[in-house]
């Protein structure tokens, strides 16, 4: 014969809930309330510019820092994550700001960041 060997099957049993038919004397889970999606801040700050032209080996975008950061591609025109536009640009490197550099000045995004942060 067979023992159920959980306290709570047994708990069950007794009360009916095993049958066809019932609910096993289980209660309902509450449903949680989804919360609405966070905004991202961005990395724009005052003081900054929201848009930098940008290039990653051949190819060339605009850079996005308000809001959800995006690089709109030149050749595509599709905007993109900074990691999409390095992937589609073929760069080997997965840093996107270090393979992504500004066009103006030629330095690498990250190293730009911080500098803008510190003025």
């Amino acid at each position: 014969m067979w023992r159920a060997r959980a306290a709570g099957y047994l708990e069950d049993a007794a009360a009916g809930g095993s049958g066809a038919g019932g609910d096993g004397g289980r209660t309902p889970k509450a449903k949680r309330e989804k919360l609405p999606p966070k905004k991202k801040p961005g990395l724009w700050l005052p003081g900054m510019p929201w848009k930098v032209d940008v290039t990653c080996r051949k190819n060339s975008g605009v850079l996005r820092l308000r809001g959800e950061v995006v690089i709109i591609c030149d050749r595509t025109g599709k905007a993109m994550t900074p990691s999409q536009f390095e992937l589609s640009c073929g760069a080997l490197s997965k840093k996107w700001r270090y393979s992504i550099r500004v066009s103006a000045c030629g330095t690498e995004v990250g190293p730009w960041l911080e500098q803008q942060v510190r003025l």
